[in-house]
């Protein structure tokens, strides 16, 4: 159907120069119209595939890595609330048994004094070693039991520590992964659009020089039948100027002229016609050249996006890892640990004196 449509009029001799002109004008309007036809929906859908592959990679890793980070963060303040209610609680614990030596203490001195009544001062001595030794050896026995309590509760913390440190590396490994695997996907599928259309561009290129040879060649067909025509016309006029060998000069003048001319604008015709058909020829490649240019643009302009987005990754990376490690160590926590070993050492001192 298209060819039928792009099928110029059939044209001959007796054509004016100017229905020639006419004729090629349409063959060209038509051609023009088919390319837009052609090409228009092709350039809206790339340039819409186009578009998603870059809305994919700009919108997803920064969003999920946001998420992991709040979600590690979350889960190390959960962490940390619970370490410094233990050691709160081992604190009171403490505190109550300082109490109770008190209470102890207070007590002694009472038993102490009734006995100062009724008894000597070496019963009074005895009574006071058996009782210092039997409050000593629970002392130690509440100490020991302290000690075994802290210590378990410090392992128990270096084991959530570890398991924690090993969770949060794991998943910065897969982040990394998934991270690369996408990188990876997004540059197979852009270098093969971008070959994708190098391809068709190289195909409507060579689409377009066969046809402009096709059409050269239709144009030379057209001049060796013209020539034809001029030569059997150039014998008829010979033959003519044979017949008028005894007409006078004037006429024989007029009649190597109207040969002349006729030769003349034949030729400046075709000349004419060769001439724009090169034209057309010319602007349909740097039309074409200049789309391929464009696309060479686009894909720098998408290589450096790469890149740029690639550091942005890098270093929200290695963020995550600043703030995971911050989250590990546990300044506070750790701080609160000292503070309650201090108090333990200060406790200890005191009853030696």
């Amino acid at each position: 159907m298209e060819n039928a449509e792009l099928k110029p009029k059939k044209l001959s001799m007796q054509n004016t120069k100017k229905e020639l002109l006419d004729a090629y004008n349409e063959l060209v309007k038509k051609l023009v119209e088919k390319e837009k036809g052609q090409l228009k929906p092709e350039k809206i859908v790339e340039q819409k595939r186009q578009k998603e592959i870059v809305d994919k990679v700009q919108g997803l890793n920064l969003k999920l890595i946001e998420q992991t980070v709040e979600s590690l963060k979350t889960e190390h303040l959960k962490f940390l609330e619970e370490l410094k209610s233990r050691l709160y609680s081992e604190l009171e614990k403490l505190e109550s048994i300082q109490q109770a030596i008190e209470v102890k203490e207070r007590e002694l001195k009472e038993i102490f004094e009734i006995e100062k009544s009724a008894y000597s001062l070496a019963a009074l001595i005895e009574a006071q070693n058996q009782k210092k030794e039997e409050f000593e050896a629970e002392m130690n026995e509440k100490k020991n039991t302290l000690l075994r309590e802290i210590e378990e509760t410090r392992a128990r913390w270096e084991k959530e520590k570890a398991e924690k440190e090993a969770e949060i590396k794991e998943r910065l490994k897969e982040e990394e992964k998934r991270r690369q695997r996408e990188k990876e996907e997004y540059e197979y599928h852009f270098k093969r659009e971008k070959q994708m259309a190098r391809d068709k561009l190289e195909d409507e290129l060579k689409k377009r020089e066969k046809e402009f040879m096709e059409k050269l060649e239709q144009m030379r067909a057209d001049l060796e039948s013209r020539q034809e025509v001029i030569k059997a016309r150039e014998k008829e006029f010979a033959e003519l100027k044979a017949r008028a060998e005894k007409m006078d000069a004037e006429l024989k003048a007029a009649v190597d002229k109207a040969v002349k001319e006729t030769t003349v604008r034949l030729q400046s015709e075709f000349k004419n016609r060769e001439e724009l058909l090169k034209k057309e020829f010319e602007g349909q490649k740097n039309v074409l050249s200049t789309k391929i240019a464009s696309l060479e643009k686009l894909v720098k302009d998408q290589e450096a996006k790469i890149a740029e987005l690639s550091a942005k990754l890098d270093k929200a990376y290695q963020k995550v890892q600043e703030v995971a490690i911050k989250a590990i160590d546990g300044t506070a926590s750790m701080k609160s640990f000292n503070d309650l070993q201090k108090i333990l050492s200060e406790k200890t001192g005191g009853k030696g004196d």
